[in-house]
């Protein structure tokens, strides 16, 4: 199941980051857990490289 799109179509030149704050796409917070990311990148040459990723959605507590 899809959480959230992050970005779609955008130039980040040859290097970039992209930030989750952890919220899904209806504004919720998301459950913590491991998410899988699923990342595609392409050139100016239309050549398209795919990759997926796992990261830990975590909470802090006081």
């Amino acid at each position: 199941m899809q959480v959230r799109d992050l970005i779609n179509n955008e130039y980040i030149g040859t290097e970039g980051r992209v930030f989750w704050d952890g919220f899904s796409d209806n504004g919720s917070k998301a459950p913590v857990g491991i998410y899988i990311f699923y990342i595609e990148v392409y050139n100016t040459n239309g050549i398209v490289k795919s990759f997926k990723k796992t990261g830990v959605l975590a909470t802090y507590f006081k």
